[in-house]
């Protein structure tokens, strides 16, 4: 035997050596028992259907022999059973736990793929490869149900959602849940693809346009420094005032207890400050203003006072006078 055969033969044995350690070497009646044991009980009904097919498929194989691409297909079927019913139970008992099902869906196709791939290189040649094939099939059909399910909570839940930022992050959970689905046959509802877009868009062009009010408003509030004029520092404030309204209008100001969306709290808490501070200006040019309105219309009446006081004077000499020639 040559160098060459010599290798291939050990990097056969390697991999049959390797596959046993890894998926075990166990019998087929041990892995009825392993497929048996989970507990398939959900409300979907493709868990039940893979297991009694697997089962099916297991009862045609010799039962106290050890097959390593059996071993491995059983060990795929069985990791994908025992993560989807998990996810299930908390997707039941946990109405939070949305989240958690959207980051684990990945672990999920990946099993799927590990099944598809033991399928078309290690039994395709398998004398009921029928029931592989559907076992695959029932298990995209419940991850597309399960997501499907999860995406409508987002959905639901984004439409009860008062803060904008938040609802996007909702719609896009949902987006991800059905995109995750379209490589294994599910789709993405079209109504949600617009749906999001346009949140975003809407969103994101009031921020921009809070922020560029907020900056216009700094600029009047900094030339009122200057020219101490009250019609700036009512454009400033009118400008602030626009910022602050597009916040509420997206309840920016509810996120104070969120760490994640600070920088728009912050920006909202921001606008808020330069408005008052605004505001204070204001009444100090007011005061002053009408100050100077004080002082001018004391020193007006005071003028007039006078000149009335001469009048009066005048009028009273110019009265005796008269009053001197008739008796002379």
């Amino acid at each position: 035997m040559n160098t060459k055969n010599i290798f291939f033969v050990l990097l056969f044995l390697f991999i049959l050596v390797f596959i046993g350690n890894v998926y075990g070497d166990k019998t087929v009646e041990e892995l009825r028992k392993d497929i048996s044991n989970i507990n398939t009980d959900s409300s979907y009904s493709e868990p039940g259907q893979i297991q009694r097919t697997h089962l099916s498929w297991l009862y045609g194989k010799d039962t106290y022999n050890s097959n390593p691409n059996v071993n491995k297909f059983t060990y795929e079927v069985k990791s994908f059973l025992e993560n989807f019913m998990t996810l299930d139970k908390k997707r039941i008992d946990n109405v939070n736990s949305s989240e958690e099902i959207l980051r684990n869906a990945s672990d999920l196709k990946s099993i799927i793929s590990q099944m598809e791939e033991t399928y078309n290189y290690n039994l395709r040649s398998d004398e009921d490869k029928q029931s592989i094939i559907e076992i695959i099939k029932l298990s995209k059909s419940g991850l597309i149900k399960m997501l499907k399910d999860t995406g409508s909570f987002f959905e639901e839940k984004a439409d009860n959602e008062k803060i904008t930022i938040k609802k996007i992050e909702l719609l896009e959970n949902a987006l991800e849940c059905y995109n995750t689905t379209t490589s294994i046959g599910g789709n993405i509802p079209e109504e949600l693809n617009k749906k999001v877009s346009e949140t975003k868009n809407n969103f994101y062009k009031d921020i921009e346009k809070a922020r560029n009010s907020v900056n216009e408003g700094e600029r009047y509030y900094n030339e009122t420094l200057n020219n101490r004029q009250l019609a700036t520092i009512k454009k400033a404030i009118e400008k602030y005032h626009i910022a602050i309204s597009i916040y509420k209008k997206h309840n920016i100001q509810m996120l104070s207890n969120s760490e994640k969306y600070k920088g728009y709290y912050g920006a909202y808490i921001d606008a808020t400050y330069k408005m008052n501070k605004a505001n204070k200006l204001e009444n100090e040019l007011q005061t002053s203003f009408y100050m100077f309105v004080g002082i001018c219309a004391i020193i007006l009446i005071t003028i007039f006072s006078a000149i009335f006081k001469g009048l009066l004077a005048y009028k009273r000499d110019e009265e005796k006078m008269k009053i001197t020639k008739i008796f002379r």
